[in-house]
């Protein structure tokens, strides 16, 4: 009878383990869920900011190594130009169809141009090695004009983009208030139930004892 207790005792402990490291996981996984999302919803609001903001750095950072090539020709000048150029090409999102949204129309815009910049380039390039002057000049003087119009469309389309995110900010902090206090309870939800749980659990586990005890006093 006592080895048959004794067996008892020790499977519910079992269980009992068992049950609140389940209880634990699943809480600890709802809270990573709930911060993940709220990670994803930050990422989403800036992610076409982000394009942006790259595509202008580069091209920015493509005009140095462009009049130098056209000056000097310098085949370092011509590396880092190919690097730069293949970077923004790579980074520029591919988009079907027509935007609903003005912003995302605009935007789609922008990357044309900017993907028509970079075949202008390739173009000045080739012109500048058969030393035709005349031709790369005059591509560069379209290029110049390209590249004002492309960074002034980015600092509007930024600028718009940046007013609709601050009139969207007061929603995402009552919405990321409304995670972090359903969080909140969850996890008091989980340690009262935990506590319940564990109580009961004693009771179940020291019923056959003292009946036990009972039984071997009488």
């Amino acid at each position: 009878m006592f080895r048959k207790v004794k067996h008892s005792f020790g499977a519910q402990i079992i269980i009992n383990i068992l049950v609140v490291l389940f209880i634990l996981v699943a809480s600890t996984s709802y809270i990573l869920y709930s911060t993940i999302r709220m990670q994803e919803i930050v990422s989403t609001s800036f992610e076409e900011q982000r394009y942006l903001r790259e595509v202008r750095e580069n091209l920015d950072a493509f005009q140095d190594p462009f009049l130098e090539f056209l000056s000097t020709r310098s085949s370092d000048a011509l590396s880092e130009l190919l690097i730069i150029a293949q970077r923004v090409r790579n980074r520029m999102p591919q988009t079907e169809g027509v935007p609903a949204d003005p912003l995302r129309l605009r935007e789609k815009e922008v990357y044309s141009v900017v993907s028509k910049y970079l075949d202008l380039a390739d173009a000045a390039i080739e012109e500048k090695r058969g030393m035709d002057v005349d031709r790369y000049t005059g591509i560069y003087s379209e290029m110049r004009t390209l590249y004002e119009y492309i960074r002034g469309e980015i600092e509007s389309i930024s600028g718009a983009r940046f007013s609709a995110q601050l009139s969207g900010y007061e929603t995402f902090i009552a919405m990321s208030r409304n995670i972090q206090m359903w969080n909140l309870l969850f996890i008091i939800f989980i340690a009262l139930f935990s506590v319940l749980y564990l109580i009961q659990a004693v009771n179940r586990i020291r019923r056959p004892m003292v009946n036990l005890s009972r039984a071997a006093a009488a």
